[in-house]
């Protein structure tokens, strides 16, 4: 709210004497004055809502890159985890690796594997990851069960603000665990052994995803253990396999190829292709000698448009003979990721407008459809008028707001809207389709018309002038010039 006064020299009587500071208006100069002011409060409001949401749409736009390439690293992360399923060394080395990466990525202090003694009396930690010195292994050996309150055969996850039993604190007080994820690892319906993550001397808050990729890390640790257990076989029985795949989160699916039978699918694979287009195209995919499914990456599912990647392995089914094992992952977010930042490296950073990539691009592109469909497109390009010496003796900051504001004035008419480019420097081009053609010289005229009136930079007025051509079909070129005071 603006609150305003003025002394009207009409209505002052010629014996006041007024101090020497104050000046006095008339009634007509003042409403002028008033107006003035309620115009620039409109404008100064609606920009700042205009900044407001381009700033909400900003933090939005970095929020869902982050949490893209999140899922990007995440991705990674358990590919090359996953690939450790058909390692031939040893569990304990397995092991090791994958509590090394799980570490990492969710950045506690330590991650281990306890196992039970096969009395069930004690419990032993047989590997531990850490990333420094705070490492407990040494002193947690043949620690007896009773005090282990988390060796029950349930999973806790335990962040640095629970209320804990009086059996917890006292086991935390003794290691410096803060907070901690235990998850079992079962054994022919027991717990033969637990992962742990653990934050020794640090607070720790565990979010939803994080546990979710401890149990996903656990999944594949309890995978591998039975296959170790059942020498070498993908599991000692249909069930335990089933329980292993179906929580994985990437499509499993187990075919004898020989007989196009498909011999296991989980749901996860089932939920991917459940659209009846993409079912048949997958099984032609999976069944047909002429894909080479080792070297195919980049599977688009046409029904349902998202992307896969694929690997497979030659293995031996429960009943001994061999058969194939694929795995899907989804990588549509990664593919729409990359997409995103491929667009973003066609816009100009100061103007919004598609750059010069993007115009070539655009036009290719149009003149491919212009001659199939036999019609005509056009292309206008203009630059301002000594605007190098504008930069010059006004600054860069308002040459920069002149080109916004051009920018912004003839992105917005409705006929070339979003075909309008900046190419360089003060360089424009508008792509007039051949959908718009009929309209050209209103466009041409719409865009001269902008540089009729000075443009409002900063707190003064400048005017400017532009020189304009282009082509349109076969016509030729044509070349036109603003010149206005």
């Amino acid at each position: 709210m603006w609150l305003c006064f003025a002394i009207d020299k009409e209505k002052t009587p010629s014996t006041m004497m007024l101090p020497s500071s104050l000046r006095t208006t008339s009634s007509a100069q003042f409403d002028k004055a008033i107006a003035l002011i309620e115009t620039l409060s409109k404008h100064f409001v609606v920009e700042k809502l205009r900044n407001q949401k381009l700033l909400k749409q900003l933090s939005q736009t970095q929020s869902e890159e982050k949490e893209v390439e999140n899922k990007l690293i995440k991705n990674e992360l358990m590919t090359s985890i996953l690939r450790l399923m058909e390692s031939e060394e040893s569990f304990t080395r397995v092991a090791e690796e994958i509590l090394s990466f799980s570490g990492k990525y969710i950045e506690c202090t330590n991650t281990a594997l306890v196992q039970m003694s096969v009395d069930g009396l004690s419990a032993d930690m047989i590997i531990e990851w850490t990333n420094g010195d705070n490492k407990i292994s040494p002193e947690f050996q043949n620690i007896p069960i009773k005090e282990l309150p988390f060796m029950n055969g349930k999973p806790y996850t335990i962040s640095s603000d629970a209320s804990l039993p009086e059996a917890f604190v006292e086991f935390f007080e003794k290691y410096s665990i803060n907070s901690g994820i235990f998850l079992p690892l079962n054994v022919d319906d027991s717990a033969a052994m637990y992962l742990c993550f653990l934050s020794i001397n640090e607070d720790r808050q565990w979010s939803v995803d994080e546990i979710r990729f401890t149990n996903d890390v656990k999944n594949v640790l309890h995978t591998i253990l039975i296959k170790k257990i059942t020498a070498n076989s993908l599991a000692g029985s249909y069930s335990a396999l089933e329980s292993i795949l179906q929580n994985s989160g990437y499509g499993v699916v187990v075919v004898d190829a020989d007989k196009r039978q498909i011999l296991y699918r989980n749901d996860t694979f089932e939920a991917m292709f459940e659209n009846q287009i993409d079912k048949v195209a997958v099984e032609e995919l999976i069944f047909g000698k002429e894909y080479n499914l080792s070297e195919l990456n980049g599977y688009s599912a046409n029904g349902s448009g998202k992307w896969f990647d694929l690997s497979t392995a030659n293995i031996k089914w429960v009943d001994s003979r061999e058969v194939k094992l694929i795995t899907f992952y989804d990588t549509t977010d990664i593919r729409n990721y990359q997409k995103k930042a491929e667009k973003q490296a066609q816009r100009d950073s100061l103007t919004g407008l598609f750059n010069r990539q993007a115009c070539e691009k655009d036009i290719a592109m149009e003149f491919h459809i212009a001659k199939k469909l036999d019609k005509e497109f056009a292309v206008l390009m203009f630059d301002i008028d000594d605007f190098t010496n504008m930069n010059e003796g006004l600054g860069f900051r308002i040459g920069d707001d002149l080109l916004e504001f051009v920018a912004h004035s003839i992105n917005e008419i409705s006929s070339i809207k979003g075909k309008c480019y900046r190419i360089g420097g003060d360089e424009f081009a508008v792509l007039v389709d051949h959908e718009n053609i009929k309209n050209l010289d209103l466009i041409i005229k719409r865009i001269m018309n902008l540089f009729e009136n000075p443009w409002a930079l900063g707190d003064k007025e400048y005017n400017c002038t532009i020189s304009m051509g282009g082509t349109q079909g076969t016509c030729g070129y044509f070349r036109c010039h603003s010149h206005f005071a």
